[in-house]
């Protein structure tokens, strides 16, 4: 996903800690998605990343959690994460060409079906967090993973 240059710039960023209430601090890895995410299209000529993670958070909107609280359901977030392990498992520029587009598409929403199955999701800065871990409860997850299996049952019937 990065260059080695990319890579150890991405080590020299420090990660912070923040609360998320008076007794409660976590680990923000923001600055270091937000770096990835600046040269995510490098050659700017002809990868689909970024269009692809606009592409997922839109259906995520219009079809898996249009009627839904963010906090308790499927974020921008997790997909953003999604995008980043798939960009990892998938390294290479070829794989993420125009042409290639609906392929990354069609194979994240099916990584996605998986974690919504086993309601598990890492972090991709740290491997040992859930993602899905603090929600109050699966309903949101469990509506976005039965839209996105009818969604992946006929993807055409939603695009047109």
């Amino acid at each position: 996903m990065a260059s080695y240059r990319k890579n150890q710039q991405l080590k020299n960023i420090r990660v912070n800690l923040v609360t998320s209430d008076r007794l409660y601090w976590k680990l923000s890895f923001a600055i270091l998605e937000r770096e990835l995410l600046v040269d995510i299209d490098r050659d700017r000529s002809g990868t689909c990343r970024r269009r692809s993670i606009r592409i997922m958070k839109r259906l995520r909107e219009l079809f898996w959690c249009s009627d839904q609280d963010d906090r308790d359901g499927l974020t921008s977030y997790h997909l953003k994460n999604l995008l980043f392990h798939e960009c990892e498992r998938l390294p290479k520029d070829y794989q993420w060409s125009m042409e290639m587009m609906g392929e990354r598409i069609i194979g994240m929403c099916e990584q996605l079906k998986v974690h919504l199955f086993t309601m598990h999701m890492t972090q991709f800065f740290n491997s040992s967090k859930n993602l899905f871990a603090n929600k109050k409860d699966y309903r949101g997850l469990k509506l976005a993973a039965r839209n996105l299996n009818q969604f992946l049952r006929c993807p055409e019937r939603y695009l047109q």
